[in-house]
């Protein structure tokens, strides 16, 4: 695998039982080259910019290897996107779905210093011993599987960035009035985006 030096980039959890967010800066991580998990998007997360409604997008994680592995979501925005689960296991030659939920923006602009939002995936390798050791005592697979990164050598996390894009939805889904549109009106027409 390539590894590249790493850097401070600045990215945060979000813990979705508890809503709290924790702030790292750990610059000890290799950065190298996912080859455990096979993500789908593989670098890029488009969302439409709907004025007033969430809006979901699914990223596949597919565990290629013959082990099971742990992983973790990461976003550089907490307040704008939940990502559910942001970590878990998956089983040797399986996959999962984490769904990422974009807040409701008041404006089908796009947000405000989102042109820096990403997402990071990150993946460890988990014995079957450190599997036990993992879960034993905690609740949720969730939990478990975020202390599987305290216990593994940093230098074994696998990563990989993905990007946000944004775009208007087509026209037709542009109108969120409250009011229906007339029989003869096709929506976005004279209205602001």
């Amino acid at each position: 695998p390539r590894t590249a030096a790493s850097s401070t980039t600045d990215i945060t959890t979000h813990s979705p039982e508890d809503d709290v967010s924790i702030r790292s800066r750990d610059t000890s991580v290799a950065k190298t080259e996912m080859s455990m998990l096979q993500i789908e998007p593989s670098h890029e997360v488009k969302f439409d910019l709907i004025a007033g409604r969430s809006v979901e997008r699914v990223i596949k994680l597919h565990n290629v290897s013959s082990h099971p592995v742990a992983f973790k979501v990461k976003t550089t925005a907490p307040k704008r996107y939940f990502v559910r689960p942001s970590s878990g296991l998956v089983e040797a030659r399986s996959g999962v779905s984490v769904r990422l939920v974009m807040q409701a923006q008041k404006t089908s602009a796009r947000p405000s210093g989102s042109d820096k939002d990403k997402f990071l995936i990150q993946a460890a390798k988990v014995s079957a011993s450190s599997v036990g050791e993992a879960i034993r005592g905690f609740e949720s697979e969730e939990k478990a599987a975020r202390n599987v990164f305290e216990l593994v050598e940093r230098t074994s996390i696998q990563e990989r960035k993905l990007a946000c894009s944004f775009a208007l939805p087509p026209s037709t889904n542009m109108s969120l009035s409250s009011a229906p549109p007339s029989a003869g009106s096709r929506g976005g027409e004279g209205g602001r985006a």
